[in-house]
């Protein structure tokens, strides 16, 4: 099934998530983004919905342990 949706959308390529961790590295710390969809099949707009949903999750979790605030960019360098 995997093989067949891969074989169906040409443009699915593994070698993207080689260039988006590339892409990440080269990113200056504090700016770099949780989570990076990499999407050769078009369903990149399918899954923002579900990224923003799960930031909220995380977030809340995260509060709920005490941590809140741990996924805001630090672009001062402080702890």
């Amino acid at each position: 099934m995997q093989a067949e949706a891969l074989a169906a959308h040409p443009k699915q390529n593994s070698k993207d998530v080689a260039k988006a961790v590339v892409r990440i590295i080269d990113t200056p710390a504090g700016e770099r983004p949780v989570r990076t969809v990499v999407d050769g099949m078009g369903m990149g707009a399918a899954l923002a919905p579900y990224n923003q949903q799960l930031d909220g999750i995380m977030e809340g979790i995260l509060s709920n342990l005490g941590a809140g605030g741990r996924l805001k960019l630090n672009k001062n360098g402080d702890s």
